[in-house]
C-alpha cells in the first residue's frame, strides 16, 4: 500500500494554508493554518458570511483588531491581523496548542482546589492585561481558555469589544454565551464594560469549583432569563469542601449590579491570592468524583458523516466499497472528539449526485468524508477528502493506492490522518483482516450474504466462508463472521452440529482477539442458544463497549429486548439497529411487528413486503404469527390464500395454508413440526421456538397448549414477553401449572435484562 501524494489543502488569500479544523462556534470555524509567507503555524479564525456582512462589523473589528495586537501578555493569545478570501472575512491569532479549558472539566469534572485557583489566577491576569488596553472580551468561557504546554491562555479576543457605548447598538450582533452571559448582556445594554467580563468569570469559576453551571435550565433563552430575576446559587451548597472566602468571591463575581462585583480582574487576584485552602483536598488526594461529564459536552465533540464513496469500477465491486465506508466509520465513531452520523444514515445518499456540503447540511453535520474507489483486477486507488460544510473548505484530501486486500488498512490509515485533521487524537486499533486478497474478497461477499438474513442466503455465506477460513484459519474476522453464519443455522436439523463446529471457532476468535467485537457478537449469538442466554446479553454488551456503531450488536440486543422488555425499548432498539445497518430491515418483520402486536396495534398494512423473495419468506412467518394472535379468521384466511399462490419452503407456512384453509395437510410436513419440536439435532432454543409455535396453534383453536409451553420453558425459554402477553395463552394462564413455568421465565428474563442494562431489572410480578 502506498500514499501516492501529500494532503491537499485550502490556500486562503494565497497565504494560509490549512493544516487542520480546530473548532466551530457561534462567530465562524477555527483552522490551524501555516503562513506560507513566514513559515509559522497560527490559527485563522473565519467569519460567518452573516456576521461579517453585518453593517458597520468590519470597521468594527478593523477597530477591535488594533486594539488588540496592543495586549502582549503571557496569558493572552496575540491578534495579528484582519484578512479576506474570496470576500469572506477572516482574524488570524496566535495558535496555543493543548487542551481547552472546557475540555478538561468535561474530561475531569470537579477540580482540586488548588488546581482551580491556580487557573483562576492566571485567566485574571489576562483579564487585567487586555482591560488595561481597553479591551473586554465579551464572551469569556471555558471554550476560550487554553491550558498550553507552560501556561494558561485566554483566546478569541478576536471577537472583544472595545469599551464602547454604541458598539453593540451600532451592529445588533449578539456577543457572548447565555451560560456565562452578564445580565446586562442579556439585556443588550449600551453600558457594557469590563465588568461584564467579571461576570463571566465567575460562571466559569463557579463551573469550575462545582462541575456544574450556575444556572441551568431547558433553553438558552431561560438560561439567560434567569440571571435577570435570580441571585446565582452559592456555590458551597455543591461542595462541602469549598472555603466560604472562595464561595465569597464567586458570588461578588456573578452579582446582578455591575457595582456590587469586583471592580477589576487585579481585585479577584488579590483575593484568591490571600486564600487559606483545606489541609486535605479529598479531589487533589483521591482522585474520585472526578468522572461526571457536564450535560453540554456535545458542543466540544465535531459532528461528522462519512458519506458513501463512490465506486468508480466495475458494479461487481460495490461489496468492497461499501466494506471501507463501514471501516471508516466504524473507526471514526470510536475517535474521542468526533460524533460519526450512523451507516444506515449516511447510506441514504449512496449514488446520490448531490453536493456533499448540501448533504452534510441535510444531515447536521459541520464535517463531511467523502471519496472514490476505483479497483483493478488485482489493486485499488482510493481518493478521499474532508470538506468543511460551514465554508466549503477541503480540510484534507489523499489518494492512496494498493492491493484488493489493502482495503482495511487503507480505512485505517485515512481515519488517523481525518482524525488530526480535525485535531482530535484517533483511538488506536489493531488492524485484523486477511491479508491474502482471495480470502478477503471471501470474507466481504460472506458477509454480504450474512446481512440478507435468510437460510439460502446463509447457506451461501457459510460457503464463503469455510473457503476463506481453509485459506486463513486464524483470521478472527473470518473466524467471527463463520460462526455467525453457522449459529444461524440453529433451528434446522443439522443446527446442533453446527453450532458445535461455531461455538468452537467462536471462542477461538475471542481468544485470539480479545477486542474485536464481531467475535464478541458471534459468541454471544451461540450462547444464546446453548442456552445462556445471560452469558449472550453480557456478550453484546461487552461488543457495545469495543464498538458503539456496530450494527450486528444492535441487532442482536434488539432481538433479546424484544423477548425481556416492554415493546416500546425493544421496539426503539430495532429501529436504532435498522438506522445503522438500512439492511437490517427486516427487523421490522420480527421485533417491530412483535413489539406492535403485543400492544395490540394488529394492523399489519403499514408493512412493505419485501422484494427480495428470501425476505419475503420472513416477512410471511411474522405476519402469520401475528395474524394468528389477533384471532381475526377472516384475515387469516386471506393471508392463507396469499401464501397459497407461493413457492415456499417454509415448513411452518405450509401447514399454516392448508390448516386455515381447511386443505389436507401433508403427513411429512406435520411430522417434520412435530420432530423439530423434540429432536436433539436441533439447538435447545430452536426446540424452544417450534414449541412456542405449537402452543399458538394450539390456543388459536382453543386445544391445551400447556405441554408445548412447558416443554419449551425446559429448553430455556426466558421469553416473559410471550409468557405475558401473547393472546393465544390466555387460556392456558389459567392452568394451574402456568404460575409456576411463568417464574422460571421471569427469572432467567429479570436477569437478562440486568445483564443488557448494566445493573439491576424489574420484571413485573
Amino acid at each position: 500500500m502506498s500514499e501516492t501524494d501529500t494532503p491537499k489543502t485550502q490556500i486562503l488569500a494565497g497565504r494560509y494554508q490549512v493544516l487542520a479544523l480546530i473548532g466551530l462556534g457561534g462567530m465562524g470555524a477555527v483552522y490551524k493554518v501555516l503562513d506560507r509567507e513566514l513559515d509559522e503555524v497560527v490559527a485563522l479564525k473565519m467569519l460567518k458570511r452573516e456576521i461579517a456582512n453585518a453593517p458597520g462589523i468590519v470597521d468594527r473589528f478593523r477597530r477591535e483588531v488594533k486594539l488588540a495586537r496592543r495586549v502582549t501578555h503571557p496569558n493572552v493569545a496575540r491578534t495579528f491581523d484582519l484578512g479576506e478570501h474570496e470576500g469572506d472575512r477572516f482574524l488570524t491569532m496566535e495558535l496555543v496548542e493543548g487542551e481547552s479549558l472546557a475540555s478538561l472539566i468535561a474530561r475531569e469534572g470537579q477540580l482540586p482546589l488548588a488546581r482551580v485557583i491556580e487557573i483562576a489566577s492566571a485567566i485574571c491576569a489576562g483579564l487585567e492585561a487586555a482591560h488595561a488596553a481597553g479591551v473586554i472580551h465579551r464572551d469569556l468561557k471555558p471554550d476560550n481558555v487554553m491550558l498550553g504546554a507552560d501556561r494558561i491562555v485566554i483566546t478569541d479576543f478576536g471577537v472583544a469589544c472595545v469599551e464602547d457605548a454604541g458598539a453593540a447598538a451600532r451592529t445588533g450582533i449578539p456577543i457572548g454565551t447565555p451560560a456565562y452571559m452578564a445580565p446586562e448582556q442579556v439585556e443588550a445594554s449600551p453600558h457594557i464594560d469590563a465588568r461584564a467580563d467579571i461576570y463571566a468569570f465567575g460562571a466559569m469559576l463557579f463551573e469550575l469549583l462545582t462541575r456544574h453551571l450556575p444556572f441551568e435550565a431547558d433553553s438558552v433563552f431561560a438560561v439567560a432569563a434567569m440571571r435577570l430575576t435570580q441571585d446565582a446559587p452559592d456555590p458551597a451548597s455543591y461542595r462541602a469542601d469549598l472555603p466560604e472566602s472562595l464561595a465569597r468571591v464567586v458570588r461578588k463575581c456573578m452579582a446582578r449590579k455591575p457595582d456590587d462585583r469586583f471592580a477589576s480582574a487585579r481585585e479577584i487576584v488579590a483575593a484568591l491570592s490571600g486564600m487559606t485552602l483545606p489541609k486535605v483536598d479529598p479531589l487533589a488526594h483521591t482522585g474520585e468524583a472526578r468522572t461526571m461529564i457536564p450535560a453540554d459536552t456535545d458542543r466540544l465533540q465535531k459532528t461528522v458523516a462519512v458519506l458513501p464513496f463512490r465506486n468508480a469500477g466495475p458494479p461487481e465491486d460495490d461489496y468492497l466499497v461499501d466494506g471501507l465506508t463501514d471501516d471508516l466509520i466504524d473507526a471514526l465513531s470510536m475517535t474521542p472528539g468526533l460524533r460519526v452520523r450512523p451507516r444506515g444514515v449516511v447510506m441514504a445518499h449512496k449514488n446520490a449526485s448531490s453536493d456533499p456540503r448540501t448533504v452534510g447540511r441535510e444531515l447536521g453535520v459541520q464535517v463531511v468524508v467523502d471519496g472514490t474507489m476505483r479497483t483493478s483486477a488485482d489493486g485499488i486507488r482510493v481518493s478521499a477528502r474532508v470538506l468543511s460544510v460551514e465554508d466549503g473548505f477541503q480540510i484534507w484530501a489523499k489518494r492512496f493506492e494498493g492491493k484488493r486486500n489493502d482495503v482495511l488498512h487503507i480505512g485505517e490509515d485515512a481515519a488517523r490522518d481525518i482524525a488530526l485533521a480535525l485535531s482530535v487524537q484517533k483511538a488506536e486499533r489493531v488492524v485484523r483482516g486477511p491479508s491474502d486478497p482471495m480470502t478477503l474478497d471471501l470474507y466481504l461477499r460472506g458477509r454480504h450474504e450474512l446481512f440478507k438474513f435468510w437460510a439460502t442466503a446463509n447457506e451461501r455465506a457459510i460457503q464463503l466462508f469455510e473457503v476463506a477460513q481453509a485459506r486463513a484459519p486464524d483470521d478472527p474476522l473470518v473466524m467471527a463472521g463463520y460462526a455467525t453464519a453457522l449459529a444461524r443455522q440453529h433451528g434446522l436439523m443439522n443446527g446442533i452440529e453446527r453450532m458445535k463446529r461455531a461455538r468452537d471457532v467462536a471462542v477461538e476468535a475471542v481468544r485470539l482477539a480479545p477486542s474485536l467485537a464481531e467475535a464478541h457478537v458471534a459468541l454471544a449469538a451461540i450462547r444464546l442458544h446453548d442456552p445462556d442466554p445471560i452469558a449472550a446479553a453480557a456478550g453484546v454488551v461487552r461488543a457495545l463497549s469495543l464498538s458503539p456503531l456496530l450494527p450486528e450488536a444492535h441487532q442482536l440486543r434488539a432481538r433479546m429486548l424484544s423477548e425481556v422488555a416492554p415493546p416500546h425499548e425493544s421496539m426503539a432498539a430495532a429501529e436504532r439497529a435498522m438506522q445503522l445497518e438500512p439492511r437490517l430491515a427486516h427487523l421490522r418483520f420480527d421485533v417491530v411487528a412483535r413489539g406492535r402486536a403485543m400492544l395490540g396495534e394488529w394492523d399489519l398494512a403499514d408493512y412493505t413486503v419485501p422484494t427480495d423473495t428470501e425476505a419475503m419468506n420472513l416477512f410471511w412467518i411474522m405476519a402469520v404469527r401475528y395474524t394468528l394472535w389477533s384471532r381475526d379468521r377472516e384475515r387469516a384466511k386471506a393471508l392463507a390464500r396469499s401464501l397459497a399462490s407461493l413457492d415456499t419452503q417454509s415448513v411452518f407456512l405450509r401447514v399454516f395454508v392448508g390448516w386455515v384453509l381447511d386443505e389436507k395437510v401433508a403427513a411429512a410436513d406435520i411430522a417434520r413440526v412435530e420432530e423439530r419440536k423434540r429432536s436433539p439435532a436441533i439447538s435447545a432454543r430452536g426446540r424452544s421456538f417450534w414449541n412456542q409455535l405449537g402452543a399458538e396453534f394450539a390456543g388459536y383453536v382453543g386445544s391445551p397448549a400447556i405441554d408445548d409451553v412447558r416443554a419449551s420453558v425446559e429448553s430455556g425459554l426466558f421469553d416473559i414477553a410471550w409468557m405475558d402477553g401473547c393472546p393465544l395463552l390466555d387460556e392456558t394462564r389459567k392452568d394451574p401449572a402456568f404460575a409456576a413455568l411463568r417464574e422460571r421465565v421471569a427469572d432467567r428474563a429479570r436477569r437478562v435484562l440486568a445483564e443488557l442494562h448494566g445493573g439491576e431489572a424489574t420484571i413485573a410480578a
